[in-house]
């Protein structure tokens, strides 16, 4: 035994027991989020809505919670309840919106029901009218324009319809066709989906458990999956994702539905993703202008409006003002559309040529003017930081040295030394503040890397005769560099490299297979990674629950019955307070477990500080999954415990946590 495990083990026996080990040798406790600045979360960019019309109570549905209110925000009705939809500018100046409604009569779940109604507005925040119905069946509409400025229309169940014009009339093209291609554990691909037209006409769908897939096809494709569970976790219920493309990279919000959280990830080639911290949005958003606050009960069906160049300028949510078992219909309970004014990104780009490394010494950006916005003028250009966004966003990065006018543009030269991005960073985030102590902030993409760029991604292992089968594609849309593929073994609580390949340039679409004989199968876990060699590669060490690394308190059984367990077998308790606790050296760590409608909740805790709750609840049985994954910590020793809590999303009985494995990086 090595002394790091040695270590660890000192540390797993301290905790067995009872020693605060968290509180001696030097070890710093982790404190999440409680340094993000104004501007480091999503939601942070939310602004008030403008009070266009006196709020009113006077003869409206709604609970003390959501009133007084402007009723023409969004869609909103009496005898129908609205969900959901994305309005879009059309090529009349309006603002059109394809959205979900069933009759208020049948409460909330009256929902599989629904229809797609269409409304227009002169503004972008309303007020809507509704001018009747454009699909008599369907729920979860997206409309999408096309690169040749037609749309197309999808709903739940994968159809597709197009037309020329936002309001129809809409003509049924069929149905999605999904290539899974040997990814485990998919749910829910014909639901709740969300995607993007790429310049090369292909197409780029987001699904409704975080998986990516893209057609090069047409719209009806094959779909085929590219990378599957993007989200960092999949307790609490995610689902309800929107993805959208701005100048160079792409975004997406989603939410738990159990937890009424939300999360937002970015992304440069839509199939690699990147979580932010905090949250993308919460009940604290609803306000006015004049100071009003409306506190929705359930925020779910996020939409972008976007401007030209693909920036969101509003969010639209899906809003009810109690839990929705609570809307029985013919009461005063509905949901309606908001659509929340956005703060938008400014234009900025990196003037330096050269890649950023840690001999750099300043960075120059540009940010230009625009309608509205004077860089020279409105600034407070002492406030500005520059750097990785995982540092801004907690306060960190360069400061500015100084500044110059180029025409109505402002440049600003950045002292960069001392400061470092990630091996992930394709861009820099500025934030800062305007001189009416609004944010300002903006993405430049960093010199080296380009929009739209080639995109490597690895088959899943198969195991085929007695040999190891799979496959290197490009889903990219430019040609790739070569790499090399490499062939891990996982086994016995170890990773062994068994083979190395050469992997020449693919072009987009393109296909590269290969095979290594191998003899061993039981209880061994293959897999296969892409190494770039612009990236260091830092890979998820993933260890059995049974490893010493990790620690029980309390009495915890030994499951085998379910599929997919990692190497066999999972560790399964209902006790509340009995808790899985995982020692790991690195930067960041996952639990892995159980899914499914009879699995509880437990309590997150990070170096013995509270992180939060998360509920195992999900409407399918899946294992293997990721329960819960840490922001990014300082480099060093850490603990990650889950304290079983014994409670059920739904029903009063005592409800188990299974504990399957752990990773780190």
């Amino acid at each position: 035994m090595n002394f790091q495990k040695i270590k660890l083990f000192a540390f797993a026996l301290a905790i067995g027991l009872g020693i605060n080990i968290f509180n001696c040798d030097g070890q710093i406790p982790y404190k999440p989020n409680n340094n993000i600045v104004k501007g480091g979360q999503y939601k942070d960019l939310i602004l008030p809505m403008p009070v266009n019309k006196k709020l009113t109570s006077k003869n409206i549905w709604g609970g003390d919670n959501v009133l007084p209110r402007n009723v023409d925000n969004g869609v909103e009705g009496k005898k129908w309840a609205y969900w959901g939809g994305n309005p879009m500018l059309g090529k009349d100046s309006k603002y059109h919106v394809a959205i979900a409604r069933w009759k208020e009569e049948t409460g909330h779940w009256g929902w599989p029901k629904s229809e797609i109604a269409h409304a227009v507005s002169k503004n972008p925040t309303g007020p809507y009218k509704v001018t009747g119905t454009i699909i008599p069946n369907g729920h979860n509409p997206e409309v999408i324009q096309l690169n040749n400025g037609n749309y197309i229309l999808h709903i739940s169940g994968a159809k597709v319809y197009t037309s020329k014009k936002l309001k129809g009339p809409w003509q049924l093209l069929g149905k999605l066709k999904i290539d899974e291609r040997g990814f485990k554990g998919l749910t829910h691909l014909e639901t709740n989906l969300t995607g993007v037209e790429r310049k090369d006409g292909s197409f780029l769908f987001f699904t409704k458990r975080g998986d990516v897939m893209i057609s090069d096809s047409g719209i009806l494709g094959p779909f085929k999956i590219v990378s599957a569970h993007n989200y960092s976790r999949y307790t609490g219920y995610p689902e309800d994702p929107v993805i959208w493309k701005s100048r160079y990279q792409y975004h997406v919000i989603y939410n738990h539905a159990i937890e009424k959280k939300s999360v937002y990830m970015r992304s440069l080639d839509g199939i690699h993703w990147t979580s932010e911290p905090g949250v993308a949005y919460d009940k604290t958003v609803f306000r006015y202008t004049d100071g009003t606050k409306n506190t929705w009960v359930k925020f779910e069906r996020p939409k972008v409006i976007q401007d030209k160049y693909g920036r969101a300028t509003y969010l639209t949510l899906g809003v009810i003002d109690v839990e929705k078992h609570l809307d029985l219909g013919n009461d005063n309970h509905n949901s309606k559309q908001v659509v929340l004014p956005l703060e938008t990104e400014r234009l900025v780009n990196i003037l330096n040529t050269d890649p950023i490394t840690p001999e750099t010494k300043e960075i120059k950006i540009i940010i230009k003017a625009e309608k509205g916005f004077n860089p020279l003028k409105d600034i407070d250009i002492n406030s500005l930081r520059l750097g990785s966004s995982s540092t801004v966003n907690y306060g960190g990065g360069a400061k500015v040295l100084r500044s110059e006018s180029k025409n109505n543009d402002l440049i600003i030269i950045f002292d960069w030394q001392g400061e470092k991005i990630s091996d992930t960073d394709y861009d820099l985030k500025l934030l800062g503040k305007k001189k009416d102590n609004s944010i300002l902030f903006a993405y430049a993409l960093l010199p080296g890397f380009t929009a739209d760029p080639s995109s490597l991604v690895t088959l899943p292992v198969k195991i085929e005769k007695n040999k190891i089968v799979t496959a290197v594609d490009n889903f990219g849309l430019k040609k790739s560099s070569p790499c090399k593929l490499l062939i891990y073994k996982n086994y016995d609580q170890k990773r062994e490299k068994i083979k190395e390949f050469d992997v020449p340039s693919i072009n987009p679409y393109g296909e590269i297979k290969f095979e290594v004989p191998v003899r061993d199968i039981k209880n061994v876990e293959y897999e296969a990674v892409i190494m770039n060699p612009k990236i260091k590669l830092n890979l998820w060490n993933k260890v059995d629950d049974s490893n010493y690394t990790a620690v029980y308190k309390g009495e915890w059984k030994e499951d085998k019955e379910g599929k997919d367990i990692y190497m066999g077998s999972e560790r399964v308790s209902s006790q509340p307070g009995n808790a899985a606790i995982f020692f790991f050296t690195g930067i960041q760590a996952r639990c892995y477990g159980h899914l499914s409608k009879e699995m509880g909740s437990c309590d997150v805790f990070i170096d013995n500080n509270y992180i939060e709750t998360i509920d195992c609840y999900f409407s399918v049985n899946l294992h293997n999954f990721v329960l819960y994954q840490t922001k990014n910590l300082p480099y060093g020793l850490h603990k990650l415990e889950l304290r079983v809590t014994g409670k059920h999303y739904k029903r009063a009985k005592k409800a188990p946590v299974a504990i399957d494995a752990f990773s780190y990086r």
